[in-house]
């Protein structure tokens, strides 16, 4: 079973500060990317309907917050649901 909420928020934190470039997983989909103006951008990586789909959580959500959005993201999915759509 892979393993979700892997992070700490030191890790982010010194992610965040270390510019762009790559991408800091959190498991379930869900990770963090550095834009090139700085910002930190959660992102859930999913596939429906056999297709990669992405879902971006809100600018400025925290881990936490992120960790929910990911929780909604599966959740939508087991119903059936693409969550970029519901959104």
């Amino acid at each position: 079973m892979a393993v979700i909420n892997k992070l700490t928020k030191r890790e982010v934190d010194r992610h965040i500060k270390g510019g762009p470039g790559g991408k800091l997983s959190d498991g379930g989909g869900l990770y963090l990317q550095v834009s090139k103006a700085g910002t930190p951008l959660w992102r859930i990586r999913y596939a429906y309907a056999g297709k990669a789909r992405l879902y971006a959580v809100r600018q400025g959500a925290t881990i936490a917050d992120a960790r929910v959005a990911r929780d909604m993201v599966k959740t939508l999915l087991a119903q059936g649901r693409d969550p970029v759509q519901v959104r």
